[in-house]
């Protein structure tokens, strides 16, 4: 589903660390990791913490454009 795409998009840029692996070693970081020269690791273990109705609720709901 398009939206669930859109929402882990949304989960991995608006985290400072996670967009960092991710602007630094693409998805495959952010989901099993590198290897760096030095022998440490970096990111891995990646998983949506959110569902896409979870994040659509917070982004869409927090304000009632009906109220005066």
């Amino acid at each position: 589903m398009k939206f669930d795409e859109i929402a882990e998009a949304f989960e991995v840029l608006s985290t400072v660390e996670l967009k960092a692996i991710y602007d630094k070693f693409g998805e495959f970081g952010l989901k099993e990791g590198v290897v760096l020269p030095d022998g440490s690791r970096c990111g891995g273990g990646y998983f949506r913490q959110k569902s896409a109705n979870d994040i659509f609720e917070e982004e869409f709901s927090a304000v009632d454009p009906f109220a005066f």
